[in-house]
């Protein structure tokens, strides 16, 4: 699979662009740059997309007409030989950019523990692709409740139609052509910044390495490794296309033609970024008309020929968006201004914007001992003000109309931005910076200063590689495997939902999307289900917290993370399905009423001994309804509590939780003693969200190891068996030091308690029943739940 998702995928993305501004270039009249012509391409694919999938009736044609279009472009276009400078320039930042996933070796999607917002990315392509903007075949779940505020607030979706356009294609899950897709919008952003670039260069090698250095500042690199930033790297596109369209519009002969690859943009930008591009289209739009009405010998008539093309082309072909971009800005005029922060720790300095800041986390200060970080901060700032004098004596145009109009569009948005908002704008800001300091580069070489050129080029590119490493040192890959078992669920069960999801995963909706998917902790705020007891967003919920007569009434199946402390289904439910994750219960026709449940246990066992006067209680209610009593019994287990246990390193607790660690700031040891129950075969288990390798052993002797193993709070992983003798017993857990994987060192971890138990399956076995006159026999019973049922 990662042939087809790192090579094939991104080579149909590349042959569907290319085709679409080979067309675009042949309906405008006049010779693109060959890297504009795919970045225009680009735009072009936004454009037939979001047409297509406007309405249910031709969303699923969308992959066809595209390819036809693209196919028409090759058939009339102005083929070209590749320049082997914009392959290297290319290929080296799609690497960059694709790094930190496919070196897991496996499909992954990253920012998995910082930002869920990928998983709504998700579901709305899936509906679109499929069923257009509607949400009429869907049933009430998590999924329909997500796709319907993204649409309800009218969410841009041009770079969702794109991906799902290569989607269709490849016959790829989504979720794992994430990161190639932002990985292919990186290359994209260094192809159009080239094309900005190129005219004022006369090195093709240091045009290419000065666009792959911009293309690569430090804030675009986060937003795409952490933060799934699918829409602001598109955004970033259509920028950079506009930008790079002025040339050679301004240049060609005076047609009304010539301004169609400049509509084509503007509407494909519109399509990604909806009526927000609108800072950054004016300055362009008002700096182009008085270029070109200047060069029209002052002719209000030629230049309205093109004026009135520009007007007709841009609308048309951005309606699709047009029609849903004033909801879109009610939308944003409340949500993208205040305080909100999103998921930053704080607003972000206006430093970041310079592309180079080595702190990891992007969200993060730069540390107090790291100098040298801050030396190359001011290396890049110094530089751009170099560049931009270099800019003016050599009469850059492209460049200069670049950086005022993206300073123009981040001071409108920022101005009134909320901290989130601002981030997103710096982002898109941050280009300039490094292209200006390279440009002094540039200037310097080609003026025979080669020691200055020198000096600031390494500063540079050591800046912009130490940002980036850092950043690929604190990425979250997804696990693979955990949600691939979620798609076998999926095809399992496709069709036999309604399904209730007690694990704290987002992307559960779209990995079993087929299921009519509640799931409960965004599903108690959707209005979905509703337990006994208040939820925390974010955090899992045991099945004992709701009531067993809801689960009964609005529920086939339950999707329930293994684990020794995950609650067993009340009476009347069959387990269906049994993986290394996840256990499927599905509800039995004939399955008994539950009259009254009492759940047993607590944080560190789901069982516990059942109380005579509580048994007592629910026989009398069993006897008065006719029914008997039910109970679930459990194994009895022993667990370690890194909390309470012997740390080598200062692990802070994680939150609230005291028997949950934070394993920040390198590697450490937790030590403690179990007392095992009773001498026999152990199944061990562990709470634990790691990508370095944590170990667990038990007198010495290894048990097993789990790494790379991102997950939800209070889920469990088997990590592996032991043979012990009842009695006390040390247990070592060992988290290693760094190294060069991916999200080596990222902080949102966790090590959570230990567990043993007897059995290999910890819900353990049937549910039994007794009469009610038989109660004193439950008395004592290590049980999950006892009920009286009818």
């Amino acid at each position: 699979m990662m042939f087809l998702l790192w090579v094939v995928a991104p080579l149909v993305l590349l042959a569907l662009i290319t085709g679409t501004g080979l067309l675009v270039e042949r309906a405008g009249g006049h010779r693109l740059p060959g890297p504009l012509v795919l970045v225009i391409g680009f735009t072009g694919v936004v454009c037939v997309s979001q047409a297509t999938t406007r309405f249910g009736a031709t969303a699923p044609l969308t992959p066809f007409v595209v390819v036809a279009v693209a196919v028409a472009g090759f058939v009339v276009g102005r083929r070209r030989a590749p320049d082997p400078w914009l392959v290297a320039l290319g290929l080296g930042v799609f690497l960059l950019y694709g790094l930190p996933a496919f070196a897991t070796g496996e499909p992954t999607l990253l920012g998995y523990t910082n930002l869920a917002d990928a998983a709504g990315h998700f579901v709305i392509i899936d509906q679109l692709m499929g069923n257009g903007y509607t949400v009429e075949n869907l049933a009430p779940s998590s999924l329909r409740a997500r796709v319907d505020e993204l649409f309800i607030t009218s969410y841009p979706t041009g770079s969702h139609t794109v991906l799902g356009t290569v989607r269709e294609l490849v016959r790829v899950d989504v979720a794992w052509l994430l990161q190639p897709y932002l990985a292919m919008l990186a290359a994209l952003i260094a192809f159009g910044l080239h094309a900005v670039l190129a005219p004022s260069v006369r090195h093709r090698a240091l045009a290419a390495g000065v666009a792959g250095l911009a293309a690569c500042a430090g804030l675009i690199y986060a937003y795409s490794v952490n933060q799934q930033a699918i829409k602001e790297l598109a955004g970033l596109v259509c920028i950079v296309a506009l930008a790079g369209v002025v040339r050679p519009l301004v240049l060609a002969p005076l047609s009304w033609r010539t301004p169609i690859p400049a509509a084509v943009a503007t509407a494909g930008g519109i399509g990604v970024l909806s009526l927000a591009l609108a800072p950054w289209i004016g300055p362009l739009l008002l700096i182009t008309a008085g270029v070109l009405y200047v060069r029209s010998g002052r002719r209000l008539a030629a230049l309205s020929w093109q004026s009135a093309t520009f007007a007709t082309f841009a609308l048309v072909l951005s309606l699709p968006a047009l029609t849903r971009a004033f909801a879109f800005v009610r939308t944003t005029n409340v949500s993208l201004t205040g305080v909100e922060l999103g998921n930053l720790y704080a607003p972000l300095p206006f430093a970041e914007a310079l592309g180079v800041w080595p702190s990891g986390d992007f969200r993060s200060a730069i540390p107090a001992d790291r100098e040298l970080a801050w030396i190359l901060v001011g290396v890049v700032a110094l530089g751009a003000v170099f560049g931009l004098m270099q800019v003016i004596r050599r009469r850059a145009w492209p460049v200069l109309l670049f950086a005022i109009v993206s300073v123009v569009g981040f001071a409108a948005i920022a101005g009134r931005a909320s901290p989130w908002a601002y981030a997103k704008a710096l982002m898109l800001l941050s280009p300039v910076a490094l292209l200006l300091a390279g440009f002094a580069v540039v200037g310097w070489w080609e003026g025979r200063r080669r020691a200055e050129a020198l000096a600031l080029g390494a500063a540079l590119i050591a800046g912009v590689a130490w940002t980036s490493a850092l950043s690929y040192h604190v990425v979250d890959p997804a696990p693979y495997a955990r949600f691939a078992e979620l798609e076998e669920i999926n095809e399992r069960f496709d069709g036999q939902g309604p399904a209730l999801s007690t694990e704290a995963e987002e992307f559960a909706k779209h990995f079993l999307r087929d299921l009519d998917l509640t799931n409960s902790s965004e599903g108690v705020a959707q209005g979905l289900v509703v337990p006994n007891v208040a939820v925390d967003v974010g955090f899992a919920v045991d099945l004992d917290d709701f009531s067993p007569a809801v689960l009964a009434r609005d529920y086939r199946l339950l999707v329930v993370r293994r684990g020794p402390i995950a609650s067993r289904p009340a009476s009347g439910w069959e387990r269906a399905f049994n993986g290394r994750y996840y256990d499927v219960w599905r509800r039995d026709r004939d399955a008994p009423r539950v009259l009254a449940h009492a759940p047993l246990g607590g944080r560190l066992d789901a069982a516990a001994a059942a109380p005579c006067g509580q048994v007592r209680r629910l026989a009398g209610i069993a006897r008065v309804g006719g029914g008997r009593l039910a109970f679930a019994a459990r194994p009895e287990l022993a667990a370690l509590a890194p909390g309470k246990a012997t740390v080598t390193v200062p692990w802070p607790p994680l939150g609230l939780d005291p028997v949950t660690l934070s394993p920040v700031g390198g590697p450490g040891t937790v030590s403690g003693k179990v007392d095992i129950p009773r001498t026999g075969t152990q199944h061990v288990w562990i709470e634990a969200s790691v990508v370095r390798e944590l170990s667990v052993s038990v007198d010495g002797k290894l048990v097993g190891v789990v790494e790379r193993e991102l997950s939800p709070h209070d889920a469990a992983t088997p990590i592996g068996t032991v043979s012990l003798e009842a009695g006390r017993h040390d247990v070592e857990l060992v988290h290693g030091g760094g190294g060069f994987e991916p999200g080596n060192g990222g902080r949102n971890r966790l090590i959570g308690p230990v567990y043993f138990t007897p059995a290999a399956d910890p819900a353990g076995g049937e549910v039994a029943y007794v009469e009610p006159a038989d109660w004193r026999s439950v008395c004592g019973e290590h049980a999950d739940w006892v009920e009286a049922v009818a």
